[in-house]
């Protein structure tokens, strides 16, 4: 990472580079005698192949890759007491405004100063991403007590590598994944497809035929999501057969934007620019901006489950416990 004095002297040398460059351009070639079309003649093009480089789902130095958790994730919501847990949640829940209503029910668990054997109890909670909040807690980095991320994909991860996790709360609240599309390009793909899936998605951008926007699959619940529907479409007996991946490699490169977080994409989406992109329900009800596209549905439920990380003490599973309790009102 460069420093402010580091930039400073770039920014000299660029100019003073930039500065010689037209000075000798004006002396060799006046300005009178210079064309475009002449310019562009002399400029020879070399194409350069490039290679597609694997990534490790698991990286050996994630511990060391990942960054300090308060620095990066400080908590949304702090505890107030000795006695407290604390979460993990995925972005889209644990915001501001529309996007924190797990961020206002934490905070309403805080002040009602609730009692356990005499002690009262709280909790923290931080917002991460739902798949940096799993490499976090495979790699040991930083384990919280519980998890909730959008949906159990990613619970499903941090078990086959070994962590201890214990699905306690199947759905805090119900919500879904879904493909956007404007309506004349929904109506266009439908004519020609028949249908809108994950399959005719990816058989459209791989044509050529459609502007789509999809998640970082390594930290976007919804990317994830789509990447398992897609090889799934391509071969349901075998997900990473040579025919699903090849399948879901002729959609990759036509791929103009891919945000991190469905966060991102919501911002992204606002420009119009899209013909479509991936968003779970909730944010699209809560975007009045995007409401011109039309939702269809994808995938597996985002029904944002809880899982208990690790051998938990009887009084923090006590907590976790009055907190899903606490969560379960009809005003959240």
């Amino acid at each position: 990472m460069l420093n402010d004095a580091d930039k400073k002297v770039i920014w000299k040398i660029l100019g003073a580079t930039v500065g010689v460059f037209v000075l000798v351009y004006m002396v060799i070639a006046p300005p009178s005698e210079v064309t475009l079309e002449s310019t562009i003649e002399e400029i020879n093009v070399n194409t350069v192949p490039h290679e597609p480089m694997p990534v490790d789902i698991i990286p050996e130095n994630l511990n060391k890759t990942l960054p300090d958790i308060d620095d990066s994730y400080p908590p949304q919501v702090r505890e107030t007491t000795s006695s407290y847990i604390e979460i993990f949640s995925s972005t889209e829940k644990a915001g501001s405004g529309t996007d924190g209503w797990l961020t206002e029910a934490a905070g309403d668990f805080n002040d009602a100063r609730i009692e356990i054997d005499g002690k009262q109890i709280s909790l923290r909670l931080r917002a991460i991403p739902s798949g940096e909040a799993a490499d976090y807690i495979i790699s040991g980095k930083y384990r919280p007590d519980a998890y909730t991320p959008s949906n159990e994909l990613w619970g499903e991860i941090i078990i086959s590598q070994g962590v201890k996790a214990e699905l306690v709360e199947e759905r805090l609240v119900g919500n879904v994944a879904g493909i956007l599309l404007t309506k004349a390009k929904k109506d266009e793909l439908v004519n020609k497809y028949g249908e809108i899936n994950t399959k005719t998605i990816v058989d459209a951008v791989a044509n050529d035929e459609l502007d789509m926007g999809y998640t970082n699959p390594f930290a976007s619940s919804t990317g994830l999501n789509f990447l398992i529907s897609a090889l799934y479409a391509f071969d349901s007996s075998d997900l990473l057969s040579d025919k699903a991946v090849a399948g879901f490699e002729s959609f990759q490169p036509n791929i103009p934007v891919v945000p991190y977080t469905t966060l991102q994409m919501r911002e992204a989406a606002k420009s119009g620019l899209l013909d479509g992109f991936v968003l779970e329900y909730q944010t699209y009800m809560n975007t009045p901006e995007i409401r011109y596209y039309e939702f269809t549905p994808f995938g597996f439920r985002h029904d944002n489950p809880m899982y208990a990380i690790g051998e938990l003490s009887g009084e923090k599973r006590r907590i976790l416990n009055e907190f899903l309790q606490f969560t379960q009102q009809e005003k959240y």
